[in-house]
């Protein structure tokens, strides 16, 4: 998906969200449910990457860091995170937000990229050809997802149902079959299938 337009926050209800966004953020990061999610997810970009996955063997030619913002469900199973990548390149013109789906089974943290979008942030039209910084990525790609839903409108009422609607899809079984095309490509690689490459309980303990 290639952003269309930059965010402006001049809207009070958009910066109210944020803010309320913001809070919760605060509120979370001390919690097992936040610190698991996130470095699960950290291991599991770094994991991919070295198995020259689509979309990740290019990552570490990157800054990349995983969003502090997490968008869970009322139950904290499943979530949506932000995958932030800024190009390091000297030629590179685009930036980019990877969208990620995370599901909770049995205590682990299973992460799925496959038919989800990316944002492409083009440096030229819309920074004056810099590097886009992790909180301009963040502050914009927060924003599609409470326009999405994420929050009522014109409340910072968390609607949880935004969350679980994206796994009304088969995201795990899109996420199987994109890894097994990916071992017919590179048959001398091996890919786990029916688990994430790595992910952690909710104590954080590496499994």
């Amino acid at each position: 998906m290639v952003l269309s337009s930059l965010v402006i926050f001049g809207c009070k209800s958009a910066g109210g969200q944020q803010q309320c966004l913001r809070n919760y953020i605060s509120e979370l990061k001390d919690t097992p449910e936040y610190n698991s999610i996130r470095s699960a997810a950290r291991d599991t970009v770094a994991h991919w990457a070295t198995l020259n996955i689509k979309n990740f063997y290019g990552i570490n030619r990157t800054k990349w860091e995983i969003d502090s913002a997490i968008f869970f469900n009322e139950d904290k199973n499943k979530a949506l995170l932000l995958l932030l990548k800024v190009d390091t390149v000297s030629t590179a013109k685009l930036d980019y937000v990877q969208l990620m789906a995370a599901e909770k089974k049995e205590g682990m943290w299973y992460f799925y990229v496959q038919t989800l979008n990316s944002i492409i942030y083009d440096r030229g039209r819309y920074n004056k050809g810099r590097p886009f910084t992790f909180e301009e990525l963040a502050q914009n790609a927060r924003y599609e997802l409470i326009e999405g839903g994420y929050y009522d409108k014109w409340s910072c009422n968390v609607n949880y149902a935004y969350v679980d609607d994206w796994f009304d899809n088969p995201l795990s079984d899109y996420h199987r079959f994109f890894l097994q095309n990916q071992r017919a490509k590179t048959p001398n690689k091996t890919y786990k299938l029916a688990t994430p490459p790595y992910s952690r309980d909710v104590s954080g303990k590496l499994k």
